[in-house]
């Protein structure tokens, strides 16, 4: 997922499941594609013969997606114990519903500027207020003679 590029791709099959094998390691981003709507899933690692379930391909598991591309693309790195807590996060709900008006407008959901910046304030860390780090006292009002 660091470098983007296609490792593996399968067919979805009549019970719409699917199989893919790829080698151990990751970070691994899988991406269902379906008459131009895009649907992923995260997958932090495999290991070496490990088979896998990473259950439906759906708006949750693209939100899961997005968070996860967020934190890579920021140089982090995440658990998979860390990607299933942000299931809790109060904004997780709005990401959803955000990439579900970005699928009806046709956009894929890890290039959406409106699903980005909303992914940024869930797994960036929010500095409460920017100038808590000045030790002296901001006046309030500044008063010229």
């Amino acid at each position: 997922m660091k470098t983007e590029e296609l490792v593996a791709s399968g067919k979805t099959l009549k019970d719409g499941t699917y199989r893919v094998t790829v080698p151990s390691g990751g970070p691994y981003l899988v991406k269902v594609e379906k008459d131009f709507v895009k649907l992923y899933a995260p997958v932090a690692s495999v290991k070496e013969k490990e088979r896998k379930n990473i259950g439906n391909t759906n708006l949750e598991s693209t939100a899961l997606a997005v968070l996860y591309v967020t934190k890579i693309r920021n140089n982090g790195t995440i658990s998979e114990e860390e990607l299933a807590s942000f299931l809790e996060d109060q904004d997780f709900a709005t990401l959803v519903e955000e990439i579900k008006k970005a699928l009806q407008r046709g956009s894929d959901p890890l290039k959406d500027d409106q699903i980005i910046n909303v992914a940024n304030d869930i797994v960036l860390p929010q500095v409460e207020n920017p100038l808590s780090c000045y030790t002296t006292p901001i006046p309030q009002r500044i008063v010229y003679l």
